[in-house]
């Protein structure tokens, strides 16, 4: 046996109460867990209650930050992202389009001119300030790579699924076996600690020092490595079903956990800070159990100095063997994190190192999936929002994409599972899966154009790369993409995209176009394609060449929404004003028809042919051949320019004023003061499941109704 002591670590450097990190005052730590008080969703108060508002930005899944004087560099599965350090406008993406190998950037580190050095799925390359992308090395025989690190001397090592390889006198070269890595990093003393799924090994000169499960670490998977002292580290890791903290003081591995209510994402440094990072809190690791802390339990302790030392194979590319014929690719090396080992009953008493670990104040994201502490700075991925950048005076800043923000009309689909699909700015089509969005990619050949609910499930309509004109029609599922049709649209001038469409239950199609601008300007709308499996396609449009084919109606081409819920009708917003489509004609009821401004920016067709309609100079309805505009104040005052309509037939307006709602019997109006994160909203939709989502310039938000009774 051994002796019960402290870690060795230097006050200096490790106690974090010491150097400017706040206690958080909350604790408890019972049945339930550990927990503290996080910053959580924001909330709008309605009715009698409070309601949680999710937000959300970015469809990026972040892999990887490194940082410049001036830059901020995000690695992510969409490509590379420039931030300023300070966040704000300003943000650059580098793809393939610009020169990116691949979209697909698994890590990147700066070298000492402020270079990017990036790692994508197809090669390593450098990409200055500006997005600039410059050849740099060919890809290293590690397999899919995982990670990079540039150490001091300058060697670069990148891991992967096959193993670890360095970059050193302009070549590559395997070095050790195979393994599958999942991190990497420098000691001060410039040695690298590599982490695999199978335990992790030290690479000391040209020796290798493998530490495996069989030999003592707590558990295989390594999710994250902190240097301490020299030969000492903690890591996260990672077993089947839950995780543990593990130390190695340079003899022996011990493992440990505590009672926490969330998953530990990582484990990161961050100045002389040691932190755990779970989704929504911070917790500061310390070498003694002070007052307020809560003592790590000791769950493992290893035989002494159960290391295997060896001399590293060094092979050049050359020389690897080729994968064998049919053999499987490795599987990819990411994972969700999992709670902390839950402390058995009745366990025995194990002599190890003391740890406490307390609650720290840090302004964290509401979902924290991957974190990184560069020097004094702290970089926290936050799904669906971004990174949040937190520096040491507690002032954070959010580096984010936005990709995930369209700029004007919010299309979201139900599927038959009751799943709501939303399409991205950039046209990209994801899940919502409860309380995190996750981009499905489209099927091979295609490009999404659209989405929209039809018969039994939610729909998608794509061009096909590289067939001008060719549309096809996808019904999606969680289980897939299904092709339900396969058209060709005949229109001069050339189609650059369709913009929206909708489906009747006879499964025809009405599609808004968009085409090129004769007068060499940006593309232009071309009024509406109707078509369904077979059979002639009809195209209502007026400008520049009038529809004439039998069937098809003159009517202007600016329409940008359309609604199917009148039987035997189409609606259509326009800047001339709402247009009915139906019984062999078209009708615009402008002004001089009772619309209040002419200019119809929205309209949803409810029950009994009720059409409500967001109009320029208000919120009001068709009913009965007539419009009725004389709606109270507290709607007007939001001044909406979208509307959508829930199971019930109650109306939601959204407007640059807030939002109005209807609960059936009276109007209210939610803004900024009652706890809706911004009142310049752009666009409104309500799901199948009664959910309601909000598009402003630079979020989405999504809150239930279920959860918002009406006001009094």
């Amino acid at each position: 046996m051994f002796r019960s002591v402290a870690p060795s670590f230097a006050p200096a450097r490790f106690f974090p109460f010491i150097l400017g990190l706040t206690s958080v005052s909350l604790l408890a730590c019972g049945p339930a867990g550990l927990s503290v008080s996080g910053t959580g969703a924001s909330t709008i108060a309605v009715g009698g209650g409070h309601h949680a508002v999710q937000t959300v930005s970015d469809l990026d899944t972040v892999r990887g930050v490194a940082m410049s004087s001036d830059r901020v560099y995000v690695a992510t599965d969409l490509g590379l992202l420039l931030h300023y350090p300070a966040g704000g406008e300003g943000t650059e993406r580098v793809t393939v389009a610009r020169g990116l190998p691949s979209d697909d950037v698994r890590d990147v580190v700066v070298d000492e001119n402020g270079m990017a050095i990036v790692a994508t799925a197809g090669g390593i390359v450098k990409v200055d300030g500006e997005g600039t992308v410059a050849e740099w090395a060919d890809s290293p025989p590690v397999g899919s790579i995982s990670a990079i690190v540039l150490a001091a001397d300058g060697t670069l090592w990148a891991g992967g699924t096959e193993g670890l390889a360095r970059y050193a006198n302009g070549a590559w070269a395997r070095f050790g076996e195979s393994a599958a890595i999942t991190t990497m990093v420098e000691t001060p003393e410039g040695g690298l600690w590599v982490g695999t799924m199978r335990g992790l090994f030290f690479v000391d000169g040209e020796v290798i020092r493998e530490h495996g499960i069989d030999r003592g670490i707590p558990e295989g998977y390594v999710r994250s490595i902190v240097p301490v002292r020299p030969g000492e580290i903690l890591t996260l890791l990672q077993g089947p079903t839950s995780s543990q903290i593990g130390y190695w003081n340079g003899e022996r591995w011990f493992g440990y956990t505590v009672d926490l209510e969330a998953p530990a994402v990582a484990l990161t440094r961050r100045g002389d800070d040691y932190l755990l990072i779970t989704p929504s809190n911070a917790f500061a690791i310390e070498p003694q159990v002070g007052p307020g802390a809560i003592r790590l339990t000791a769950l493992t302790a290893s035989e002494l100095r159960g290391v295997r030392s060896y001399g590293a194979r060094v092979l050049g590319i050359d020389e690897i063997d080729p994968p064998a014929v049919g053999q499987e690719p490795p599987e990819g090396v990411v994972r969700d994190a999992t709670h902390l080992a839950p402390v058995p009953e009745g366990r025995p008493n194990i002599e190890a190192p003391a740890f406490g670990i307390r609650p720290v104040t840090l302004d964290m994201p509401v979902d924290t999936y991957w974190a990184k502490g560069i020097g004094d700075e702290l970089f926290l991925a936050d799904r669906n929002r971004g990174v949040k950048k937190l520096n040491p005076s507690g002032f954070s800043s959010s580096l984010q994409s936005r990709d995930l923000v369209p700029g004007r009309d919010l299309q979201i689909a139900v599927d038959a599972s009751r799943n709501t699909w939303v399409l991205s700015r950039d046209r990209a089509l994801a899940v919502y899966r409860g309380s995190r969005l996750d981009r499905v990619d489209a099927p091979e050949g295609v490009e999404i154009q659209c989405l929209a609910n039809g018969p039994d499930g939610a729909y998608v309509l794509t061009l096909v790369t590289g067939q001008p004109g060719l549309v096809r029609l996808y019904r999606v599922t969680g289980d897939g993409w299904t092709q339900q049709m396969e058209r060709q649209l005949e229109v001069s001038p050339p189609l650059t995209s369709v913009e929206f469409f909708a489906m009747t239950d006879q499964r025809q199609v009405w599609a808004g176009l968009r085409v090129v601008n004769e007068m060499g300007e940006s593309p232009r709308l071309r009024g509406i394609a109707v078509f369904g499996e077979e059979g002639d396609i009809l195209y209502h449009h007026r400008a520049a060449d009038p529809a004439t084919t039998p069937g098809a109606l003159q009517m202007p081409d600016e329409v940008e929404n359309i609604d199917l819920g009148m039987p035997g009708y189409a609606w259509f917003p326009s800047l001339y004003g709402a247009i009915r489509a139906g019984n062999g004609q078209a009708v615009v009821f402008g002004e001089s028809r009772g619309v209040r401004g002419e200019v119809v920016s929205d309209l949803a067709v409810g029950d009994m042919g009720r059409v409500w309609i967001a109009a320029a100079e208000g919120v009001g309805y068709y009913e009965n051949s007539t419009f009725e505009f004389r709606l109270p104040d507290v709607v007007q005052q939001s001044r909406p320019t979208s509307i959508a309509l829930d199971s019930e037939g109650n109306v939601w307006a959204a407007g640059r004023n807030g939002l109005a709602y209807n609960d059936g019997e009276a109007w209210h109006r939610l803004t900024e003061e009652t706890g809706l994160p911004t009142n310049q909203l752009v666009d409104v939709e309500v799901d199948a499941r009664d959910r309601v989502w909000l598009l402003a310039e630079d979020r989405l938000m999504i809150f239930s109704k279920a959860q918002a009774p009406s006001m009094e």
